[in-house]
C-alpha cells in the first residue's frame, strides 16, 4: 500500500511535502516524494490522505499509568493551597485503596489514551505490586522502570527483590525474551529520599540503565536535603527513620556514591542548581 500525505515527517533525514509512504503489511519500507513512489508501485493500493501529516509516534518518557485510575486526583497538586506532602499521603492513602481489577481497568484506560494522542513509546513506572501485565499486552513499546522504595532496609531490600523476580516473570511471560520485545525492563530507585541508601549503592552496582530517578522535584524535597528540615522529615519518619544523607543535594549525593549520572533520566528535576 502507499500512503500519499500533504507533509511525511520521518524519524531522520529530510521532511517530505507532499510526501508518500510505502507500506507492506504492517511494516514501513520505503519513505519519499509521491511521483518517485508511484512510478515504482505495482498495482499496489494508493490511499491519498489529505490534509494529514504522518510522523513518527510520540514518546511519553515519564508515566505512571497504575495511578489512572486514580482520576484527577493526580492534577491536584497543581493547585496551589496543596500542600506537596498532604498530596504525596493522599496520593499514597488513595492508591494503596486501589484493587488490581480498578488498576487493570485505568491502566488500559491511560493506554488507550496514549495510544488515540499519537503515543507509541513509553517510560512506564510501575511498582512492586503493579499490574506489568497489562502494559506488556499492550501495542506500546520502550522501557518497564520498576521503582524500588523503603526508607527501612528489609523494607527496601524486599521490594528489590520482588522487583529482580518480576524481571524474571516479564522475561518468560508468553515465552518471550524481554531483549526483542516492544518492552525492555529496568528496575530503578523511585527518587534518592525513599531509597535507603546501601540498597541505593546495591542498585548501582548491580542493575544496568538507563535509570529513572525523581529528582529535585520540590522545594520540600530540596529543603529536606540542604536543610535537613521542613515537611519531608514529618512524611519520612511516619514510614521509618529518616537515612542518613548529610546537608547536600539529591545529584551530590548520588555523585559522592558513584551513581551513574550519564545513565540517568532525571526526572522533574525543579531544584537543581
Amino acid at each position: 500500500m502507499l500512503l500519499v500525505a500533504p507533509h511525511v515527517l520521518p524519524i531522520e533525514g529530510a521532511t517530505y511535502s507532499p510526501g508518500a509512504i510505502r507500506v507492506d503489511g504492517n511494516r514501513i519500507v520505503e519513505i519519499g516524494d509521491p511521483s518517485s513512489l508511484r512510478s515504482a508501485a505495482h498495482g499496489e493500493e494508493i490511499l491519498e490522505l489529505d490534509r494529514i501529516v504522518i510522523t513518527p509516534g510520540f514518546v511519553n518518557a515519564h508515566c505512571h499509568l497504575e495511578l489512572t485510575a486514580l482520576g484527577p486526583l493526580t492534577l491536584a497538586v497543581s493547585s496551589s493551597n496543596v500542600p506537596f506532602v498532604d498530596w504525596i499521603r493522599t496520593l499514597i492513602r488513595e492508591k494503596n485503596a486501589l484493587n488490581t481489577g480498578k488498576m487493570a481497568k485505568g491502566m488500559r484506560r491511560g493506554i488507550g489514551k496514549l495510544l488515540d494522542s499519537g503515543v507509541t513509546t513509553v517510560g512506564d513506572h510501575i511498582s512492586f505490586d503493579g499490574d506489568w501485565k497489562t502494559i506488556v499486552d499492550s501495542p506500546l513499546k520502550g522501557i518497564l522502570f520498576g521503582e524500588v522504595l523503603g526508607v527501612l532496609p528489609e523494607v527496601c531490600n524486599d521490594i528489590y527483590s520482588t522487583l529482580r523476580q518480576i524481571k524474571q516473570d516479564i522475561q518468560t511471560y508468553g515465552h518471550t525474551d524481554i531483549q526483542t520485545s516492544r518492552l525492555s525492563f529496568h528496575i530503578t530507585p523511585h527518587s534518592v529520599h525513599a531509597v535507603h541508601p546501601q540498597t541505593l549503592e546495591g542498585i548501582a552496582r548491580g542493575e544496568t540503565g538507563p535509570f529513572s530517578i525523581h529528582l529535585a522535584e520540590s522545594r520540600e524535597e530540596d529543603d529536606y536535603f540542604r536543610k535537613e528540615a521542613g515537611p519531608f522529615i514529618d512524611l519520612i519518619t511516619e514510614r521509618g527513620i529518616p537515612p542518613p544523607h548529610g546537608r547536600t543535594t539529591t545529584i551530590d549525593f548520588l555523585l559522592k556514591m558513584g551513581f551513574p549520572l550519564s545513565e540517568l533520566i532525571a526526572i522533574h528535576g525543579n531544584y537543581f542548581t
